[in-house]
Formats: structure tokens, sequence, C-alpha cells
């Protein structure tokens, strides 16, 4: 292809030659094309200015049209991905098996009415999340206050209360607590909400839920929490057990306490066969924390009970805080129980259970449930100790105790050699 000019007689233009060969052929033609010297009669003078590969060029027109259309595309078709277009037809059927249930037209699963257990969870949002996690037993208070449908269906089936991971779950908590019958509670993990969660988390509170005793005490949840194994404690035969009763009568100085070798370990006393883990007496009994700290004798073994005051110590013992054969064999039949879990059993004050939690989670249990005595399998450290103490727990019937307070501290040591 030929381009001319001609201006005063003299004839400019430009020649494009395309070719199909390689690059070194293409040079040599260029090359060539300047040796020509005429052009026909004329005089001639030829110059490459430039060899160029079309298919480059083509190349980036190609993408950049490419990129415009795509951009076109996606703004004009709204045609969501597939993941969106799956999550869409989910969620659409989800909702179809949403129902407003009751009088309170509360929203739930399809399947609340098919099962002999149900999730209470906070709204609407809650119910959809669990449907999404194949979870259809679910029900929603849908407000701050605890609807009566919610109070009837607790008293016929199974509760699970399944709150947020946050304050607003703590208290909705006790609210739901102190006005249904609620078996267990989950809890999501701390800083979320049940309608966020994954399947895989949703499955995993429901599978870590706390059982509430027969007291309704709650037992706090937190991302540690282990499940143990479900039992009943209605078949154990405690009987007619009544309270414990605390005679704070004048109980004397403490000296024969001294002299049973009851104190703490590396201390020095009378005799050569004190405990560790003895019991301990309230302020009322005429001392103060620092007086009712017998010493121990030097070289004793740790838990042994030896001499002729040991056994009958600890009888004595047990009689001066009033406890009967019952409730000394109740106390074994729970700790028999308990041994192997590395759990703890909290108790009320008719040594029934409120609840059992992880030994290492004891001391957050003690903040949010009021236990009258605690039989735990492990040892009693400093902290559980302070806990309790605060608490007011009564009893601890433990393994070992190296932390001590304003409690009666029993080793299984002592309980078995009273039977």
């Amino acid at each position: 292809e030929v381009s001319l000019e001609t201006e005063k007689g003299v004839t400019k233009g430009e020649i494009e030659i395309p070719t199909s060969l390689d690059k070194a052929e293409t040079a040599l033609i260029a090359a060539a094309l300047e040796t020509i010297e005429r052009v026909g009669p004329s005089e001639s003078k030829i110059k490459v200015e430039a060899i160029e590969d079309v298919r480059a060029s083509k190349r980036e027109y190609v993408m950049d049209r490419a990129k415009k259309l795509l951009k076109d595309f996606q703004e004009n078709s709204g045609m969501p991905e597939s993941g969106e277009l799956k999550m869409t037809i989910t969620d659409n059927v989800r909702m179809m098996e949403i129902v407003e249930y009751g009088r309170d037209r509360l929203p739930a699963g399809s399947g609340i009415d098919e099962s002999q257990e149900m999730i209470i969870v906070e709204g609407r949002a809650d119910v959809l999340n669990l449907l999404r996690c194949g979870i259809k037993n679910a029900i929603a208070l849908n407000g701050t206050s605890v609807p009566e449908t919610i109070k009837e269906l607790s008293r016929e089936r199974t509760a699970t209360l399944f709150v947020d991971g946050d304050r607003g779950g703590d208290l909705i908590t006790k609210d739901v607590i102190a006005t249904c019958e609620i078996a267990y509670v989950a809890r999501a993990p701390d800083g979320k909400e049940v309608e966020e969660l994954t399947k895989k988390e949703v499955l995993k509170a429901l599978r870590d839920r706390m059982e509430l005793g027969k007291g309704g005490g709650r037992i706090p949840s937190t991302p540690s929490t282990q499940r143990y194994q479900e039992r009943s404690y209605d078949d154990r035969g405690y009987g007619n057990r009544g309270n414990y009763r605390n005679d704070r009568g004048d109980r004397g100085s403490g000296g024969d306490r001294g002299r049973s070798g009851y104190g703490y370990r590396g201390g020095q006393g009378s005799q050569g066969g004190g405990n560790r883990g003895g019991f301990r007496h309230h302020n009322e009994y005429g001392r103060d924390r620092d007086e009712r700290r017998e010493p121990m004798a030097q070289g004793q073994e740790h838990g042994a009970l030896g001499g002729e005051h040991g056994e009958g110590a600890i009888r004595r013992e047990l009689r001066d805080f009033d406890v009967s054969k019952p409730e000394e064999e109740a106390l074994t039949r729970i700790q028999e129980e308990i041994i192997g879990t590395r759990g703890a059993y909290l108790l009320d004050s008719n040594l029934e259970i409120l609840g059992k939690v992880p030994l290492s989670e004891l001391p957050t249990a003690l903040k949010g449930i009021k236990a009258y005595a605690i039989i735990a399998d492990g040892v009693i450290t400093s902290q559980t100790a302070r806990a309790a103490e605060l608490s007011g727990v009564e009893i601890i019937l433990a393994k070992e105790f190296v932390g001590r307070g304003n409690f009666k501290a029993i080793t299984f040591t002592q309980l078995a050699r009273v039977k």
C-alpha cells in the first residue's frame, strides 16, 4: 500500500508492506528496499522507518476491549455469583420454614412442634441462623421480657437456652432462668452473637452446653468449658438428709485439735499423725484466722493419720460440725461418682446438686451460683479457696488442699477413714 504526495515536482510517499515472515526475513527485505535507487525513469531514495509487529498492537487492543466489555457486562447484567445465588436460594427456603408460634406469635423453626426438646434464642435472626445449620426446633424470645408461650413450653419440654457471648446474654440468662424451667444453658463464644456463628461454632456451643440442677443455679460458660457426662440424680437414694447445721457454741480454745495433729504442713505439733487437709472452723469458734493455723510435726507424711488420735479426731470433728451418718453416706456417694472426672459438683444446703463444672472453671462458676458445699476431684488451689470464701461456701470435700479459707475443708482420705 502506497500513499503519495506531490509538491513542486517532487513526489514523496509512504510504503506499507505486510509480511507473514519471521523477524529475520522481514528485516532482510527491509534492508533490501533501501538499496533501490530508481523507480521507473525517476531517481528514488527509500528509507525504512520501522518494522512493526502488528500482533502485539492487536493483542493490546483485544485486552483493552475485553476489559471494557466485562465491566459493562457486570454493571448492567445484575447477575449474582453462583455462591451468592446458592445462598439466596437457601435463605429463601429457610425463611419459608420460619413460623409464628403461639398466641405471642414468636418466630420459631418449623420443627418446634415435632421435638420434645427446644432451643430458646433471643431473636428472629438467631432462629434463621439455626435453620441454616439444620436446627428446626428453635424459638425466639423476640424481646427482653419472657413471653408466656416460652414459660409454658419450658414446663412441657426439655429447654436449652442459647445466648450471645456478651453481657446482654448474661442478663437474658438470669431473667429466663428466674421465670422458666431451663435444663441447659449454651453460650456463644465471647464477643460473638448467635446470629453470626458458623455451623461448626453453633454445634460446638450446643455440645458444650451446661446442665442446670434442680436449684436452677447458673453455671457460667467460658471458651474452655468442657462438657461432662450427663447423669441422673433422681435415683441416688439420698433420702431425707436435712441441712448442715453449725453449732457455733463455745468449743474451747482448740487445744485438743492441736494435739490431734491437724494443721499446716511444715509446722510443729504434739502428735506425729496429723493431716494437712484437716477440717477448718469459722471465726465464730473463738479464734481468728491466724490462730486457727495449728502447727504440724516435722517429718509427717502428706495425708497421714497416725497414732491413737487420728480416726477418733476425725469423728470428733464431724460431730462438732453436726454431720450425721446419712449425710456422710450422701457425701461418699457423690464423691464416688466424681472420682476420675477432674470436675467439681456444686451442692445446696440439702446436698442437692446444682451443677457440675471442670475443676479449672470452678472459680468462675462460683461467681454465678450460690453453693453451700463443693465436692472436687482434685486440688483446691488458693484461687479456688478465695473464690469459695467470697461466695459463702461452707464445706469443701476434695482430694487435697493447697489454699485455705473460712470454710470446712475435708479430704477424701478423712471421709474414707470415718466410714
